[in-house]
């Protein structure tokens, strides 16, 4: 009787085993019907301060006190800078070399606040520099001896714990700089080095997008630029747990062009009216920019189980994010829809 009821409790457990995974297997979808942002709350902006709309690639906010602006030219200098404005005047704070590849060169970088730090991918150098940003009010340079040399550019990067998520990075391994991997979600390892094991590729057929992670409750969510698809992993990195579409869904535009040597590259035809601009998130909440090419952009307030909790309509078009420390604002480096557009750092108020 013993033995029959071990194995009844091991068929028993080894069911549910299947069943699990069966499920962890499924993607649910939910698909948003056009009329769920016909009424929604319009947000008033609270103006931080201007930013001169000339060659910055971004602009984000740190703990409610820092404006930091990426430029790629700075003025008759041309040089790759970061500058540092307090939030409170925008006035200088300190700028920052050097970036990018020198003078004249196009300049871009992508960034990912991580408590104190700031982690910054130079995809012109394909260097990752992780460093402090608390003398950044003392307008003392950064320390950029800690750089890394990568293989590597990516398009779009989180932080997970002391790993990056990266999407889409492209391995240049001639010197014809020719890539030869289709588009992939990938983590890095540990310990700051930000090499990417083979064993951590999951595939994706995106070429463009934005991440938000929280590694405590092993979830990452994933907006497309070119859709209005996103999709909530948790866990399972080769598969999303769920899929959201819509509202407005134009199915994403691609070309699978696949060369003699068996090398993919991936390009899109057009960008949807309907898409994902940026995202931002802390451990309550994912908040992503979402445009329909009416009017200004919307913020789309989602939980970490892919609830959509709130739908918000700003006054212009999101250029990038950062929420405040207690996440009840969002600071958004937005430009106007007027045909002359003109760029401004803005607080929104959520609550």
């Amino acid at each position: 009787m013993k033995i029959q009821k071990h194995t009844a409790t091991m068929l028993l457990t080894a069911s549910l085993l299947i069943a699990a995974t069966s499920c962890r297997a499924q993607t649910v979808s939910k698909v948003y019907d056009s009329r769920i942002i016909e009424n929604v709350t319009r947000l008033s902006p609270e103006v931080s301060g201007y930013v001169q709309d000339g060659h910055e690639t971004s602009v984000y906010v740190w703990r409610d006190s820092l404006a930091l602006v990426f430029n790629h030219a700075d003025g008759d200098k041309c040089k790759d800078v970061m500058e540092t404005f307090l939030l409170e005047d925008f006035s200088p704070a300190g700028t920052y070399l050097p970036f990018g590849s020198g003078p004249g060169q196009f300049f871009y970088v992508l960034t990912a606040l991580k408590g104190d730090s700031l982690v910054v991918f130079d995809i012109v150098k394909k260097q990752v520099l992780a460093s402090s940003l608390g003398a950044a009010e003392e307008g003392r340079i950064m320390d950029t001896s800690s750089a890394v040399s990568v293989s590597y550019i990516s398009q779009a990067l989180a932080m997970y714990g002391d790993r990056l998520l990266l999407l889409n990075p492209r391995y240049f391994e001639g010197p014809d700089g020719r890539s030869n991997h289709q588009p992939l979600l990938v983590m890095t390892d540990t310990l700051l080095q930000w090499t990417v094991p083979e064993t951590e590729y999951f595939p994706t057929n995106v070429v463009k997008g934005s991440l938000a992670a929280d590694p405590g409750k092993g979830k990452v969510f994933f907006f497309d630029s070119y859709s209005a698809t996103a999709c909530l992993y948790a866990g399972d990195m080769r598969r999303p747990l769920m899929q959201l579409l819509g509202p407005g869904l134009d199915k994403p535009e691609y070309m699978f062009v696949t060369g003699q040597d068996g090398t993919v590259s991936v390009y899109h035809e057009s960008t949807p009216a309907t898409h994902y601009v940026d995202a931002v998130s802390d451990g309550m909440q994912v908040i992503a920019a979402y445009r329909d090419g009416n009017g200004g952009d919307f913020l789309f307030r989602f939980d970490w189980d892919g609830n959509l909790l709130d739908i918000f309509r700003l006054e212009g078009h999101v250029r990038t994010l950062s929420l405040s420390m207690d996440g009840s604002a969002v600071y958004v480096w937005e430009e106007s829809v007027e045909e002359n557009p003109a760029a401004r750092l803005c607080r929104y108020r959520l609550r």
